[in-house]
């Protein structure tokens, strides 16, 4: 293990333990990549995470008064304060602080604002991204900016960037706009350790880092732990659970389990006819379709049924009855309206009765 991720469950800070949790994964060596909110960077909490090895993420979307405003309860004050102490006691060397903004409709005003804050701080990064509503976290304040807001606000941190060349390194919805040699916002891997092959999500074949053979690296080499031990495979699919890791023996059955091997296979790289793999999983699909723009033919339930060794025909009314020699009933998916509900459906089968998909990964 390289590296611990506390990010996408929550505020890490409120764990009552998370002093503890520091002091673990300094012990082992790990590289940490924390994601907070900033609201609770009380001092003996940034002494702790000062001295670690990794990234510190704050999503903070406003400064001033605004920020209590977007974030209830939030007090900008503390934020400020907290912000400039760990700045002030950090290896910068060791630990690279980023700023990662939501940018809403709502807060479209508050990009040069945060700009300027992430300047006086003196944080590493800033990583504009826009909001991006997902079923689970669908909060009906807030809408994502549109076509031409999105544009303006391209041209308004490029601006930033021209006017501040002794700025943070700058980037938008994953577009680097700046960057600031003196400011690398990604720190070394831990010492005596291979850092991961490619970062844990989908990359283009073309783009530096990207795995040649794998579209999206994160169920190879990274894994989501809930608070109860659930397991799955990264922040976008927290609601396929594949697992538990409440012990070593029911990680590694997880982790080497048909369920891993079919979404792995579905993300493996093609060329030609081969080029478009079913997608075990719709997040999945989305992902990559988002960011690779190779389709993974997310809405064809049956190609993925196929994949994972399942035989059938899909009725009248568009629903699909499967048969797998390994299954005593035929499996039902739903026609239409219910995709991730009909994959979820295949890996519970697949999980279940041990089934083993057609397709293998390949190192």
């Amino acid at each position: 293990m390289t590296q611990v991720e506390l990010n996408s469950r929550g505020e890490p800070l409120l764990h009552p333990h998370i002093d503890e949790v520091f002091g673990i994964i300094a012990a082992h060596g790990c590289r940490v990549a924390l994601q907070t909110n900033a609201t609770l960077l009380r001092p003996s909490t940034v002494r702790r995470m000062a001295g670690l090895l990794g990234t510190v993420s704050l999503s903070v979307d406003a400064v001033g008064d605004r920020f209590g405003m977007l974030r209830r309860g939030g007090n900008w004050v503390d934020v400020d304060a907290g912000t400039r102490a760990l700045m002030a006691e950090r290896d910068p060397d060791r630990l690279k602080v980023t700023l990662y903004p939501t940018v809403t409709r709502r807060s479209l005003d508050q990009v040069e604002p945060l700009l300027d804050w992430a300047l006086s701080v003196g944080v590493d990064a800033v990583m504009l991204h826009h909001y991006d509503p997902l079923p689970a976290i669908l909060n009906p304040e807030e809408e994502a900016p549109g076509t031409e807001e999105a544009a303006a606000l391209r041209a308004r941190a490029l601006d930033w960037t021209a006017r501040h060349p002794d700025g943070p390194t700058v980037m938008l919805q994953g577009e680097m706009l700046f960057a600031n040699p003196s400011r690398h916002y990604y720190p070394p891997p831990p010492a005596g350790r291979p850092d991961s092959p490619s970062p844990s999500h989908p990359l283009p074949r073309a783009r530096r880092g990207a795995h040649p053979q794998r579209l999206c690296c994160a169920p190879f080499q990274y894994v989501e732990v809930g608070i109860e031990g659930e397991l799955s495979v990264c922040s976008r699919t927290q609601k396929t659970i594949l697992g538990r890791a409440t012990s070593a023996e029911e990680f590694a059955a997880a982790w080497t389990g048909p369920a891993y091997r079919a979404i792995r296979a579905s993300l493996l790289r093609g060329d030609g006819a081969d080029a478009h793999r079913p997608a075990v999983l719709g997040e999945c699909a989305g992902c990559v379709g988002t960011y690779v723009g190779e389709e993974t033919r997310d809405g064809d339930l049956a190609a993925t049924a196929r994949a994972l060794g399942f035989v059938g025909e899909r009725s009248a009314g568009g629903a699909l009855m499967l048969t797998h020699p390994k299954m005593p009933l035929p499996l039902h998916l739903p026609a239409g309206g219910a995709p991730l509900v009909a994959r979820q459906m295949l890996i519970d089968a697949v999980d279940r009765f041990g089934l083993a998909p057609e397709e293998t990964a390949r190192a």
